[in-house]
């Protein structure tokens, strides 16, 4: 929230004046920070902010600038403590000491971090530590996770650095063709949708084809129908299954066979079993899906599961 000195939303007609920025963590509430900067401080800041926010159409651009990520830098710290040694595999990544990088484990932050699943309990599938909404408690995850396959109930997987946009991650909802309900797994994702209040739905993206998701719903499985998660947009990726993947790459191995091409008719089938293959069309579904997702997250700014 921006505003000029003495409560007014416009610049003063002449002379530099003073701009006061107020960080709220959510909209109508009591600024948890505020700064007063003369304006071409601010105009200088804005300048910096949008460089790091932007989205990077050069390979110099800070949120794409691969040497300067914090991965890089805190790998080159690691072996520079270690006199040059890389760390050992099971402490080379700290997840408190990258929580706290992100900001999650900040009283003021939306998410909370859990130790529910410490000993795996919870969810044999899922790290120890977990990223939750914070007004959600652990009695009501456990609940939520009864109600997704395999216990895989959502959790962040990645937030944005510079602003609300996140990736939660999850299963199949076990909806089942009765169309199940679970308050508290109905409740976790509304909570997740309040983390971002930029905009009013959260992005569910089933990586699945819809048919796959209602021959699941047969088995007691299924997806999220809006009438029972009002907030959420359902969007069907149409990525096969492993199985399908599995077979499609066998097929494409068997054509990469060495082989002599002499003539343009075999050249020709060599293209003919590529497209048969289906690899191609498999690949195109994930980075159109990636495509999607990045183009919500970065521009759109929204949150997406």
């Amino acid at each position: 929230r921006l505003t000029y000195k003495g409560g007014s939303s416009q610049p003063p007609l002449g002379g530099d004046g003073s701009v006061v920025i107020e960080c709220c963590t959510k909209y109508n509430a009591r600024p948890s920070l505020r700064m007063l900067l003369a304006e071409s401080d601010y105009a200088r800041l804005h300048a910096v902010l949008r460089k790091q926010i932007g989205v990077p159409t050069q390979p110099a651009d800070a949120r794409a600038n691969l040497p300067a990520t914090f991965a890089m830098v805190s790998g080159a710290l690691h072996c520079a403590q270690r006199g040059g040694l890389p760390a050992p595999g099971w402490s080379a990544f700290d997840p408190e000491r990258e929580f706290h990088r992100q900001g999650l484990n900040n009283p003021n932050s939306n998410w909370r971090v859990t130790r529910l699943n410490e000993s795996f309990e919870l969810c044999g599938t899922y790290p120890k530590l977990l990223v939750v909404p914070r007004s959600i408690d652990d009695a009501d995850l456990k609940l939520a996770a009864s109600f997704r396959s395999g216990r895989r109930f959502p959790v962040l997987s990645w937030k944005d650095p510079y602003g609300l946009s996140s990736i939660c991650r999850c299963s199949q909802p076990l909806v089942g063709v009765a169309k199940h309900r679970s308050k508290q797994d109905e409740e976790l994702l509304q909570a997740i949708c309040d983390t971002n209040p930029f905009v009013e739905r959260l992005q569910i993206i089933d990586a699945r084809p819809r048919m796959n998701a209602e021959v699941n719903a047969a088995k007691g499985k299924g997806y999220e129908h809006q009438t029972q998660y009002p907030n959420t947009k359902l969007t069907f990726a149409g990525i096969e299954n492993i199985h399908v993947m599995r077979a499609s790459l066998r097929s494409l191995l068997a054509i990469l066979q060495p082989r002599a091409y002499s003539t343009s008719k075999e050249d020709d089938a060599f293209l003919v079993d590529l497209d048969k293959s289906g690899w191609m069309d498999h690949v195109r579904k994930v980075l159109r899906t990636a495509a999607q997702v990045v183009h919500m997250i970065s521009v759109e700014r929204s949150s997406v599961l």
